[in-house]
């Protein structure tokens, strides 16, 4: 929604991208556990027990996320859409513009100068695309900006992204490799 990110995006209600933060994952886990000691009180020991267990584990990720991301030199970045907004936030980054505001949509003539304008005079290593959509508006940004061109993964599933914690450090390196 508009509150995470100037940008415009919206996808019909609050941000859904939520798991791309790992405080905000952590908020889901506690839900989730909630939920499904509910609905099966006989397993409500072995469900909060593996609650706890992933929960350490966030921890330890949020620690490794915030260590790596706080040596970073540069702290703008350009998305794709508006996926990451929750884990610029909570990491200290900040989205100056979101290529492709709507999902699947090509982004205006206007749209493009307007994310021109946004990258004057600020510390953006790269334009940054993501596997699902189709990059060629990032590619002509990037070209028109003369910014390389790298990838963000909001959902994950493929090789060396085959966990949560795979897929966030995916990212970070993404972003540690014009960033840091």
């Amino acid at each position: 929604n508009a509150s995470h990110g100037d940008h415009g995006h919206d996808h019909g209600g609050p941000d859904p991208h939520v798991w791309l933060s790992v405080p905000r994952a952590k908020k889901l886990v506690t839900a989730i556990s909630a939920a499904l000691a509910t609905a099966d009180p006989a397993q409500k020991a072995a469900v909060e027990t593996n609650a706890g267990k992933v929960q350490l584990e966030l921890d330890a990720l949020h620690g490794e996320i915030g260590k790596k991301i706080a040596g970073f030199k540069k702290k703008s970045i350009v998305t794709f859409h508006g996926s990451f907004n929750y884990f610029a936030a909570d990491y200290g980054l900040r989205v100056v513009a979101v290529i492709e505001p709507d999902p699947g949509k090509q982004p205006s003539a206007a749209h493009r100068r307007d994310v021109l304008q946004a990258l004057d005079g600020k510390p953006v290593g790269a334009l940054f695309t993501e596997p699902q959509l189709d990059a060629r508006p990032a590619q002509v940004l990037a070209k028109e900006a003369s910014l390389p061109l790298k990838e963000l993964d909001p959902l994950g599933g493929g090789p060396g992204r085959d966990s949560y914690a795979a897929l966030m450090r995916f990212n970070v390196e993404q972003l540690a490799s014009v960033l840091a």
